[in-house]
């Protein structure tokens, strides 16, 4: 799978190709179509030390899926929101 990491206007930014040939899991309830198989040591630096990637996007077999509600990603967080940046907006924070 080829995956390009960058940081682009303060923003870590993670392209990843899609497997959507990918084959079911051993149990059968999800595919894994984007995976970095495990933890990637990026080249950028934060405090002195290596941002450390660890990626999988993956889909649900059909039983699994209905049973999920979507969530709605909070684009930024306002000061004194209890939302944090990325989070989805029905979690707990």
């Amino acid at each position: 799978m080829a995956m390009q990491i960058e940081i682009k206007e303060g923003k870590l930014v993670i392209t990843a190709d899609l497997n959507l040939a990918a084959p079911a899991t051993g149990r059968g309830g999800h595919r894994m179509v984007a995976t970095t198989r495990g933890n990637f040591t990026t080249n950028y630096l934060v405090e002195g030390k290596p941002i450390v990637v660890n990626l999988n996007a993956w889909i649900a077999d059909e039983a699994i899926a209905e049973q999920r509600q979507p969530i709605e990603m909070v684009p930024t967080a306002k000061k004194g929101s209890k939302a944090r940046e990325g989070a989805p907006a029905n979690s707990q924070t």
